[in-house]
């Protein structure tokens, strides 16, 4: 089969066939390489092994899809080894098949931009076709571009095990590809790493999970347990057109809670503490856009009030980033029990140990101790602030026409990431009353989420709260994570059976513990399929590229 060969300027038709790694892909001169770019995939074996642990695991018993938990969070599960060696994904054969894939996968520019929600009518959705070549597997395509496979096991009783990726990127910003390392659809392979974007967020779930399937299918295997596939088109932008229709389609073919359990992209492997730590995602965060806009009087600039309505959209805005929630944290949240189990396999010192145990202890004395401890991981700031509060991005901002008239309207697009012990209401709740003191010093009515706060006879202006873009999301309800839950064992066992395997193993242990999404996947669209939701990369952060859009 011919490779492609993209550039920016060459556009991708419905009649291309499906990409392989090429190496003869023009290249610019080598250039510093930039964090925000650099795509580094390094374990791609292990994430194909990971994977095939896990459907070559059939299950000997009928594994239930929920239950109380009991036992302690610390708790491990076994290692779970798969029941002889179907093929071999460490082979050097096998390796050069998977580059040539996530190579070429990345090749294919399937960017996925705010505005792109007309799945017939815009042509920037085109490309994805490019990706619906497999035909091994018995296929559904939903809403034009989403991908639905089964693979049919042996026992129908069984409730299905699925696994999702997304096909989309983040959009390449043209001005900024000349300051690539190497062209950001390339898919360049240069004899350790593979660069490009969605080399790693998420060309390399979804090529990792048809690599496996694809291999495993070809040394014979056949599933005892049936897996679904679910591959959505435009999660970069909230799976509004993808996950949405796939998780409708797949509800009303298997039924609500149908599945064992669903993993997607999410947390990988980290080192802390002097020891590794598997973190799969077992909650997300909440998520509310809101408008905050200032209807004032126009008028010639030459004759201003005391504050502009972009004055007052700043004195508003700076209220709000000046009176941020607070950290808080019950133990529900899958930090807690992390933070529990780095305590008692890893070596954490100081203050933050010694306010762990004493948060472990019941009443008052145990729920000030856990306040305590929410605001000593918020005080080590990054991700772990984020994880214990709910946070608030100012992003995008407009007002004014012209330079000598007053604005009428100014508005501004404020981001929110909501504490997983929190809710939509309560950030709404909090806004309003962050906000009303403002309101009332410069005379402004107030509007917030459909209520009317207060409405002066004589006020200088509107302020008005709204939520944007018909964002809300409740946090997600947290998975199990303790050796109760038999699709917890499943997945953490499969994770350990492949560290323990690994090329070069020696004898540490990984560690499973639950993490916490702090941003939001397609997960949140299929709710309805399982209780048991895992957010998972069998990934060293350290060799995943950074904290960047891939």
């Amino acid at each position: 089969m011919a490779p492609i060969r993209l550039s920016e300027k060459e556009p991708v038709g419905n009649d291309l066939a499906l990409p392989t790694h090429d190496s003869s892909y023009e290249l610019p001169p080598n250039r510093r390489p930039s964090p925000k770019k650099l795509i580094a995939i390094c374990l791609a074996g292990s994430l194909f092994g990971f994977l095939s642990t896990q459907l070559l695991f059939p299950s000997s018993s009928r594994l239930s899809a929920g239950g109380a938990t009991t036992q302690s969070v610390c708790q491990q599960s076994p290692i779970l080894t798969p029941r002889g060696n179907v093929t071999d994904l460490y082979s050097e054969k096998a390796k050069e098949r998977i580059i040539d894939w996530l190579s070429g996968a990345v090749k294919v520019p399937t960017e996925a931009y705010d505005d792109m929600a007309d799945v017939e009518g815009d042509e920037r959705f085109k490309v994805f076709g490019v990706f619906h070549k497999y035909k091994t597997l018995s296929v559904e395509k939903v809403n034009t571009y989403g991908l639905a496979y089964e693979w049919t096991g042996s026992d129908p009783s069984l409730k299905p095990l699925m696994l999702a990726a997304h096909q989309d990127v983040v959009p390449v910003e043209r001005s900024t590809v000349l300051d690539w390392t190497y062209p950001p659809f390339s898919g360049h392979y240069d004899g350790t790493n593979i660069w490009g974007r969605g080399s790693s967020d998420d060309k390399t779930g979804l090529i990792s999970i048809m690599s496996a399937v694809e291999l495993l299918i070809e040394g014979g295997f056949k599933p005892t347990r049936t897996v679904v596939l679910a591959y959505g088109f435009d999660e970069e932008c909230g799976g509004k057109v993808g996950a949405l229709a796939l998780g409708k389609y797949l509800e009303e073919k298997y039924g609500r809670d149908s599945m064992l359990m669903l993993v997607d992209e999410g947390s990988g492997m980290t080192e802390r503490y002097g020891q590794t730590f598997a973190e799969p995602s077992t909650g997300e965060k909440g998520y509310l856009d809101v408008e905050l806009s200032v209807a004032t009087p126009g008028g010639h600039s030459s004759v201003p009030p005391p504050h502009t309505g972009i004055g007052l959209l700043a004195l508003a805005i700076n209220t709000l980033e000046n009176n941020p929630m607070s950290p808080y944290m019950t133990r529900k949240n899958p930090l807690y029990s992390a933070m529990q189990c780095y305590a008692h396999y890893g070596h954490i010192d100081g203050e933050i140990k010694d306010t762990l145990k004493l948060a472990s202890g019941e009443g008052k004395r145990g729920e000030k101790a856990l306040k305590k401890l929410a605001g000593l991981i918020a005080g080590l700031g990054g991700q772990e602030r984020a994880s214990v509060t709910t946070t608030r991005a100012v992003d995008l901002v407009k007002g004014g026409v012209k330079v000598n008239a007053l604005p009428e309207l100014s508005q501004a697009v404020i981001n929110h990431r909501i504490n997983t012990d929190s809710s939509v209401a309560e950030l709404q709740e909090e806004m309003i009353n962050v906000l009303q003191p403002l309101t009332e010093e410069y005379e402004l009515s107030f509007h917030a989420f459909g209520k009317e706060i207060s409405d002066l006879k004589d006020a200088r202006g509107t302020l008005t709260l709204a939520e944007a873009f018909d964002s809300a999301l409740e946090p997600a309800r947290v998975s199990p994570s303790d050796t109760d839950s038999p699709a917890w064992n499943l997945l953490s066992g499969s994770a350990k059976a492949t560290w323990s395997t690994r090329k070069g193993a020696d004898h540490t242990d990984l560690i499973m513990v639950p993490g916490l999404g702090i941003g939001n996947t397609d997960t949140k669209r299929y709710w309805n399929l399982t209780r048991n939701i895992y957010r998972f990369g069998y990934l060293l952060a350290s060799e995943a590229g950074g904290n960047s859009y891939r």
